[in-house]
This record gives structure tokens, sequence and C-alpha cells, in this order.
């Protein structure tokens, strides 16, 4: 995974999958909602894909 505005307040990753049966597929990470998690600094949103709702990262 190769990230771009690592620190700021939405980072994009992109970076190919692994696999068992041929070539990794590529995949596009979109951090965001950074913030306080359990007492650390840390993104707390994740999107896997443009398409994709947020996630809740933070537990």
């Amino acid at each position: 995974m190769t990230w771009q505005g690592w620190g700021n307040d939405v980072a994009f990753g992109t970076g190919i999958g692994c696999s068992t049966t041929g070539p990794g597929s590529r995949y596009t990470l979109v951090a965001s909602d950074i913030g306080t998690c359990n007492g650390v600094r840390a993104y707390r949103k994740l999107n896997f894909g443009s398409n994709t709702s947020p996630t809740d990262i933070c537990r």
C-alpha cells in the first residue's frame, strides 16, 4: 500500500492485493475522520474503493 497525504484530513492509498490464484487486484483506500481512537490520534473511517460508504475502524 502506498499512501499520499498521510497526516492530512484525508489520505489516499493504492496497492495490489495478494492472490494465490493469479495476479492480485488493484485496491484504492481512503482514510478520513482523523481524531482520537482509544486515546491515540488516528484515522477513524476507511473507504474500501471509491464506490463504498466509509467504515468506522475505531473500536
